[in-house]
């Protein structure tokens, strides 16, 4: 009578657990779905085809970071056209902005000619450029497009290196998550669900000391300051000998003392390699608005629309300020 009880309790308990497991399957399966359906139609939404000049299979360029947001990519210069190419990262691609339209390169581009100048701006930002990545863009793409200036967008993690090493705190990389690390490599390969939960738990846990690591970077004796001093040298002296004015653009929402000290020594190393300076950073400071005013989302500072068009705008007053248009055109 007891062994009838206890077994009838376990077979009730044993029900119980097999409902709750099978729930619990149910409801990964149907987040799993969700969040699926939720990145096809963000590729669906965020990518039009139209507007981005893709390079090679569109397929394999969707996965890439080599997308450049250009109108005029690998085109011959029209005569009579003041050309200036854009060498940047996510900043510059227009990460989170659908319409390319919106984004500061292309606002330049619409102001100018608006004010009378025919000018091209090709944008050659694209998602993760550090500044070795850019001066690689220059060489293999920019120069051939032959253009009149060239505006080189810094932001903070341009230090680092070409070649990331998997064992520095800068390096974005997946942390395993929730006691599946047998499992992390395949779950984070085929699992939307589990790739966003850890990325989630990463930015947080790396959050606290992201800045300390950028600061690392741009020590005078680190590898990552030494090719990046480089790299800032390489392209002021390859545009010297072309006789082609760069200036760089100072970009960044925030306005905290670690990052001011980095953006400060930046500045000063540009100028003494003969940049002209564009200081974007000051306008999103005199503004009086929260940073994140700017940024596409709480945890995204990425530049959202709003601070795409400002972002345009001053660099416009840069270009004048520093006498970088035509001479001939129309200061309104």
């Amino acid at each position: 009578m007891v062994f009838n009880r206890v077994y009838s309790k376990l077979s009730s308990l044993r029900v119980e657990l097999l409902l709750l497991v099978g729930s619990i399957i149910i409801c990964l399966v149907v987040l799993e779905f969700l969040f699926r359906l939720w990145s096809l139609a963000y590729v669906l939404w965020f990518f039009d085809f139209t507007n981005i000049s893709f390079r090679g299979d569109i397929m394999e360029s969707l996965a890439s970071t080599l997308v450049f947001r250009t109108d005029h990519y690998n085109s011959g210069k029209p005569e009579g056209v003041f050309r200036i190419v854009v060498l940047g990262d996510s900043y510059a691609w227009g990460e989170g902005i659908r319409d390319y339209r919106m984004v500061w390169p292309y606002l330049i581009e619409d102001e100018l000619r608006k004010n009378g100048l025919n000018v091209e701006v090709v944008n050659f930002g694209y998602r993760g450029a550090t500044l070795s990545a850019k001066r690689s863009i220059l060489e293999k793409n920019g120069w051939m497009h032959d253009p009149d200036m060239v505006i080189l967008q810094f932001s903070f993690n341009d230090a680092v290196p070409s070649g990331r090493m998997p064992d520095e705190l800068y390096v974005y990389h997946d942390l395993s998550r929730f006691g599946l690390e047998p499992f992390h490599s395949i779950l984070l390969r085929y699992s939307y669900l589990y790739g966003w939960f850890n990325a989630r738990m990463t930015y947080w846990e790396l959050k606290p000391e992201y800045l300390n690591g950028e600061i690392d970077l741009y020590e005078d004796d680190s590898a990552s300051y030494i090719e990046f001093e480089n790299s800032l040298g390489q392209i002021i002296h390859a545009a010297e000998d072309r006789n082609i004015p760069v200036m760089i653009q100072l970009l960044d929402t925030r306005d905290d003392d670690k990052t001011q000290k980095i953006f400060q020594k930046v500045e000063l190393r540009a100028r003494e390699f003969g940049y002209a300076v564009c200081d974007v950073r000051s306008v999103f400071a005199d503004s009086g608005m929260h940073e994140k005013d700017w940024w596409l989302s709480s945890d995204d500072m990425h530049p959202n629309a709003r601070a795409q068009g400002i972002i345009g705008n001053a660099t416009i007053d840069c270009l004048r300020a520093n006498s970088l248009l035509p001479t001939d055109y129309p200061l309104n």
